[in-house]
């Protein structure tokens, strides 16, 4: 038989089994719709998703991690549209983005200290290599640098914090992942310089979008939220006549489509006050905070597209004093007559109080926190129902020992290592291939 023959017999051969599929499948679905299955059945198929750890909890309620804001929080909300206090979702993807300067990393920062107070444990994915010039900051926030309550991973490439991501998630379970940040990951092969590299038409992206895909399925086993530090950079458009948004986020368009939950902060105004200057002896004018708008853009849990000021002072991060003054003038609680601010308590009139200038009042409730308490129920009387639950979970990163995973677990990290690999690997120059190190 010639070489033609073989092809067109091989050809039949084909067209012969794909029509005796079609016909199969055909009478599957008629018998399917003909015959719908019985309660035994449905009991069945549900046994066999138990079984295979792919039934699915639509009662298990979310659980919040304070983004240290109550302004934030209540944009968030708890589901329940009613305005209740929310947060940073655990089991989900959570996007952070804005322009540089604008409070990522205080507002991520926060977060770890909240979880920390709770008693959990946080990894921070330092792709920046930059926190630990935050150090200081950190525990003017309360962040507790202990190495086994904040696990600072410091990768030199996007593969490799991928997997320390993997090996975290499904070996300590912490209740916090934070990456910082998405557009600082680099890929293996652009970071080595490898030949072709640049070639490669969005690899960033498609890393970003393999990465998502595989941790979006383990968070929710594991009740680990991911919240993912960006920035926008400008969008190249085709021509003068493309539509398309003046800026972006790096990732592509996947860091849109997988997060349940994502915030920009835009900033703004940088709020002043006259200081000598210790060198020239001069006066200038010093930055003491900034007013940064908080936008939901998307929101799965509540509503989205809320949008409200929040106040961040330089060295002490996020002022909820400020934003609580704003509030109480709006609905007239303390009353503003020119410069004047006015607040009378009916209840106790030692907590009543008049002064001249925001600042003044400002400084007049950080000296007096019982006034503090004495607002929040005026202004917020949901705001105790809120529930923020951090569990400890045991373990550390140094103690995670990858012969101890169950077998769904190695299969993971092996799917995490060649999904990174398929993309990357083919650039390496060296021919070596991305794999999970049982070391470390």
């Amino acid at each position: 038989m010639s070489d033609e023959e073989k092809k067109a017999a091989k050809k039949a051969a084909k067209k012969v089994v794909k029509k005796a599929v079609k016909k199969a499948v055909k009478k599957a679905v008629k018998k399917a719709v003909s015959k719908p299955g019985s309660a035994a059945d449905v009991a069945e198929f549900i046994k066999g998703l138990e079984k295979s750890d792919m039934l699915g909890d639509l009662t298990k309620k979310i659980e919040f991690i304070s983004t240290g804001s109550w302004i934030i929080d209540r944009l968030i909300g708890d589901g329940s549209g009613e305005g209740h206090p929310g947060g940073i979702p655990r089991g989900f993807i959570t996007e952070l983005f804005g322009d540089e300067s604008c409070g990522k990393s205080t507002i991520a920062l926060h977060c770890a200290a909240e979880v920390q107070a709770a008693g959990g444990r946080v990894v921070y994915v330092d792709f920046e290599h930059s926190l630990r010039s935050q150090y200081n900051y950190m525990q003017n926030l309360g962040v507790d640098v202990d190495p086994t309550k904040l696990i600072v991973i410091t990768p030199d490439n996007y593969e490799d914090g991928v997997e320390k991501i993997g090996v975290a998630l499904l070996t300590i379970k912490p209740e916090l992942i934070i990456l910082d940040s998405l557009a600082a990951a680099a890929p293996k092969a652009i970071m080595e310089g490898q030949a072709g590299a640049i070639a490669q038409i969005g690899l960033h992206a498609k890393l970003t979008s393999s990465f998502l895909n595989w941790v979006n399925k383990r968070l929710e086993k594991s009740n680990t939220a991911l919240l993912v530090l960006n920035q926008k950079r400008s969008n190249i458009k085709a021509n003068k006549y493309d539509t398309g948004p003046d800026e972006v986020t790096t990732g592509g368009k996947a860091i849109r489509f997988f997060p349940s939950l994502r915030i920009e902060l835009k900033p703004g105004k940088k709020n002043t006050v006259d200081q000598d200057n210790a060198l020239t002896g001069q006066k200038e004018k010093k930055a003491i905070d900034q007013v940064v708008k908080c936008v939901i853009v998307k929101n799965k849990i509540d509503r989205p597209w809320l949008s409200s000021p929040i106040y961040i002072t330089y060295g002490k991060g996020v002022d909820g004093i400020k934003s609580l003054i704003k509030l109480a003038i709006a609905k007239g609680i303390i009353k503003r007559t020119g410069a004047w601010y006015e607040y009378i308590d009916s209840v106790d009139q030692a907590r009543s109080f008049k002064k001249n200038g925001e600042n003044q009042v400002w400084k007049h409730l950080i000296d007096n926190p019982s006034i503090v308490q004495a607002l929040y129920p005026v202004l917020m009387p949901e705001v105790d129902s809120a529930e923020y639950i951090a569990a400890k979970n045991e373990g550390s990163l140094d103690e995670a020992d990858l012969d101890n995973l169950s077998d769904e677990d190695k299969e993971a990290l092996d799917d995490l290592a060649s999904l990174t690999s398929g993309l990357s690997g083919a650039n390496d120059a060296a021919g070596e291939e991305f794999s999970i190190d049982p070391d470390m």
